[in-house]
């Protein structure tokens, strides 16, 4: 606990160079409540140090000879899944971040990162950690639902969904063509999928799939403390027709050939 009852931010150093990571170490030293619980020299070791510290906040280097940042991240988050990554790379091509994204990092920066940038992106991740630690070590009590048999029962061996982010730094390089047509296409009775427009005030996803839209992300976020599959399924949008429309035209494309 840090001063004035807070909980304090426990954070693990990632980095191959012992003079980066004794400088971030001095950096948020001075931070009453940022305390460091480790320093690691390697991808192996920062899996180590992070399943025995159990850390709210990861600052990892991308770049390390035993195992690269990447790697080493997904490891992490498979053993103590509430653990915010912050990635750290001289390099910034946009590959790197979307890789650093897909691993579950939070946050990608620039080596070297400034102190206030740093500082200020450790807090604000350090809200949904700390969030995440509750949930994860709460214990389970048993429900309804959980009885084979009882409404509402579902397996616990459901599958798990996955998510798929387009994302470029311009547009007009054909991210939304990508997400639609992927989205099509995965889109089965035993692979649901549900195609969500990022860009809110000037998304194209409907007028690709030639879909009237009435209702917006903005309908679910007013019902957020009580959303379950109902209030979602009135909110979506059936891609039934689009699919018809997608069809046609691809149809008439190869007629015209």
């Amino acid at each position: 606990m840090s001063e004035g009852g807070e909980q304090s931010i426990r954070v693990l150093i990632v980095d191959d160079f012992a003079e980066t990571r004794e400088n971030i170490r001095k950096l948020l030293q001075f931070e009453s409540d940022i305390v460091v619980v480790g320093a690691a020299r390697s991808g192996q070791e920062a899996i180590e140090i992070a399943i025995d510290s159990k850390p709210d906040i990861a600052i990892m280097d991308i770049n390390m000879a035993d195992m690269d940042g990447i790697t080493a991240t997904e490891a992490i988050l498979r053993e103590v899944p509430f653990v915010q990554v912050i990635i750290l790379s001289v390099q910034s091509e946009p590959d790197y971040m979307q890789r650093a994204m897909l691993a579950g990092a939070r946050y990608f920066m620039v080596k070297p990162p400034s102190s206030e940038e740093l500082i200020a992106t450790i807090r604000n991740l350090s809200v949904m950690a700390h969030q995440r630690r509750k949930d994860y070590e709460k214990p389970r009590q048993l429900i309804a639902s959980d009885v084979p048999g009882a409404p509402g029962y579902v397996p616990a061996h459901r599958p798990v969904g996955k998510v798929l982010t387009f994302y470029s730094p311009k547009g007009g390089v054909g991210c939304t063509t990508l997400a639609v047509n992927i989205a099509l296409g995965l889109d089965s009775p035993d692979t649901p999928t549900v195609l969500v427009d990022g860009h809110l005030q000037f998304g194209d996803v409907s007028v690709f799939l030639n879909l009237q839209t009435k209702t917006s992300i903005s309908d679910l976020t007013a019902r957020s403390a009580e959303i379950d599959p109902e209030i979602v399924n009135d909110v979506l949008l059936s891609t039934r027709a689009a699919c018809i429309f997608w069809q046609r035209l691809h149809d008439r494309r190869w007629q015209t050939k």
